[in-house]
């Protein structure tokens, strides 16, 4: 039997821990930081994003993506010229546009102005990227994943880019 001078003492610890868990279940769970980010394989690529920080208003739905600097596997600087010669030296070589390597600076643009990240991608179907830079809404942000290449059956041609990752918000947007 417990004593009547402890009864009080153990019905405010009760309480106490009730509202505690009470308190806790009410927490609302961090976002969910995957995003998938689907683009065309043309200028100024439009992309869509999509992802529940997209839902929340913490990642823009949509921008437009532009190269900003290209490089060979070993890191030094590309030209233009190199990167289209490559490509048709795999393609005469039996290879297709995923085969040849590279590595690009891509800026996405967001089309609300909520700012600009830059990722550093490796080429080719299953390719690395990260994020380097950001501006805006954008800046500090962390990220990294992979991308996909859809191509044309018949031509081998790149059809769409599927970049897929976690992204975590600067310290503005956590």
């Amino acid at each position: 039997m417990i004593s009547p001078h402890l009864t009080q003492p153990l019905i405010a610890l009760t309480l106490a821990i009730s509202g505690v868990a009470i308190g806790c279940s009410n927490v609302t769970p961090a976002p969910d930081p995957a995003i998938e980010i689907v683009m065309e394989p043309i200028p100024k690529q439009p992309w869509a994003a999509s992802g529940e920080l997209v839902d929340i208003g913490q990642f823009c739905a949509a921008g437009s993506r532009a190269e900003v600097g290209l490089f060979f596997p070993d890191g030094t600087p590309m030209m233009l010229a190199d990167f289209m010669q490559g490509i048709d030296e795999v393609k005469a070589n039996g290879g297709t546009w995923e085969d040849f390597e590279f590595i690009a600076l891509e800026e996405y643009t967001c089309d609300d102005g909520s700012g600009s990240f830059t990722m550093r991608e490796e080429s080719g179907d299953g390719g690395r990227w990260e994020v380097v830079s950001g501006t805006g809404a954008y800046l500090g942000m962390i990220g990294e994943g992979t991308h996909a290449i859809v191509t044309d059956l018949e031509t081998a041609e790149p059809l769409s880019l599927r970049a897929i990752g976690t992204f975590r918000m600067g310290p503005d947007n956590s």
